[in-house]
């Protein structure tokens, strides 16, 4: 969970206001699942590696839209 503890602090740092709402929503989204994982005592190693792995993709594609 330290690595999704760590992404998401890194996202909520973000501005969101420099990129486009479209994928800034659809960031915050997986963000909000993000910490439910991690308030979860429960979460399995699957839901927590999903989450981090579907939260660094919605970052790759809001940097890639900001650019492209």
């Amino acid at each position: 969970k330290a690595q999704l503890i760590k992404l998401v602090g890194i996202i909520n740092a973000l501005d969101g206001s420099k990129y486009k709402p479209s994928t800034w929503s659809a960031l915050q989204s997986e963000l909000e699942k993000a910490n439910k994982v991690i308030a979860d005592e429960n979460a399995m190693e699957s839901e927590v590696k999903d989450s981090y792995n579907k939260l660094i993709k919605e970052q790759v594609l809001r940097v890639k839209n900001l650019f492209f």
